[in-house]
């Protein structure tokens, strides 16, 4: 009898824990905190001054293995300068979305990391608005001629974004977390990263998703 006691305890106990890492991993439902961020992250402009943009669809298999609530992924492009990147934002809790660098979906996709990352501030003058972002830089030996990759990257909390060492114990404390990716294909693996086209994207994509991801008044 106390064997077979001990047994339902033990089982009880297993389910408990398994109902509250569902609840708390959001397995069985999406709380509207999270409903509510990945509609702001569909508010972002499609046009950002000469920049235009076209949709870019993401595995979705991988947007579900990575724990990602929502994104929007768009390919911007600008007739003016001929400059071209792509810019992914996703959204869901900290500990999923805090845990994903590009070294590890790039490395898996054979690109290596060309150099160490740095660090960097954009900053757009008219707005006022700024962030710290991580930059890599990646290349992908396919065939004669290589492909070069730079990456931008940092994440948002209720602030700023920021680029902090340990991202998982930085927003370990936010309910909802945001990260934005900027890639551009550099044409020679020496482009200087003040002079790289993507800049000038940045400084009015901060605006603009600071009016995307703002929290809507009387919003529930």
């Amino acid at each position: 009898m106390l064997r077979t006691c001990a047994a339902v305890s033990a089982f009880a106990i297993v389910i408990l824990s398994g109902l509250v890492h569902g609840l708390w991993t959001d397995r069985w439902q999406v709380p509207p905190d999270i409903r509510e961020a990945v509609t702001r992250l569909q508010q972002l402009a499609p046009t950002l001054g000469s920049w235009r943009s076209t949709e870019v669809k993401l595995d979705q298999r991988q947007i579900d293995q990575s724990g990602v609530a929502g994104y929007v992924a768009r390919r911007y492009e600008n007739p003016l300068s001929g400059a071209a990147a792509t810019v992914v934002v996703v959204c869901g809790r900290p500990g999923h979305v805090g845990a994903h660098t590009p070294d590890v979906c790039y490395g898996g996709a054979g690109y290596g990391l060309a150099g160490p990352e740095t660090l960097l501030t954009v900053k757009d003058d008219f707005s006022g608005q700024s962030g710290q972002f991580k930059v890599a830089r990646f290349t992908k030996h396919t065939g004669a001629v290589p492909v070069h990759l730079r990456l931008f990257y940092a994440w948002k909390g209720n602030g700023t974004w920021e680029a902090p060492a340990n991202p998982r114990i930085a927003f370990a404390r936010q309910t909802v977390l945001y990260k934005m990716y900027v890639i551009h294909e550099m044409k020679q693996s020496n482009e200087r990263v003040e002079e790289d086209p993507s800049l000038d994207l940045m400084r009015r994509l901060l605006p603009a998703l600071e009016v995307a991801l703002a929290p809507r008044t009387g919003a529930r």
